[in-house]
């Protein structure tokens, strides 16, 4: 007599739709979690720390270069921004206004000027 089923193969719809869900739910929170077990990267590259800042790349090369993000040393040409200038940058560290001083690779707070209102001029 000749099997219906395999061995390990579901014997109920109840089994069926379990084993349908699951791989389902696998599917949809696959690259989640995938991500999540992947280490945060300790430096970014300008085009990263662009991302990560919603800003061009063009504002992060500035910013480096007035010393409100720091750099890694060049490897191979590539500017690398260590995360934790970023995370630093994000939380308001500092107070002094860049412009003031002299660039000194340190993460300063950026200042926002507010456009005035025609009622203000």
């Amino acid at each position: 007599m000749t099997e219906r089923f395999p061995a390990g193969a579901p014997t109920s719809i109840e089994e069926l739709i379990e084993r349908a869900v699951a791989r389902t739910i696998e599917g949809l929170l696959e690259p989640y979690l995938t991500r999540l077990s992947k280490p945060e990267p300790l430096v970014y590259t300008v085009s990263q720390a662009a991302e990560v800042l919603q800003v061009s790349t063009d504002t992060i090369g500035r910013m480096v270069k007035r010393g409100v993000l720091d750099r890694v040393p060049y490897l191979d040409g590539k500017t690398l921004i260590p995360r934790v200038s970023i995370e630093d940058l994000v939380a308001g560290a500092g107070s002094d206004r860049p412009e003031e001083k002299q660039p000194t690779g340190k993460v300063t707070q950026i200042d926002t000027v507010r456009p005035r209102r025609a009622s203000e001029a």
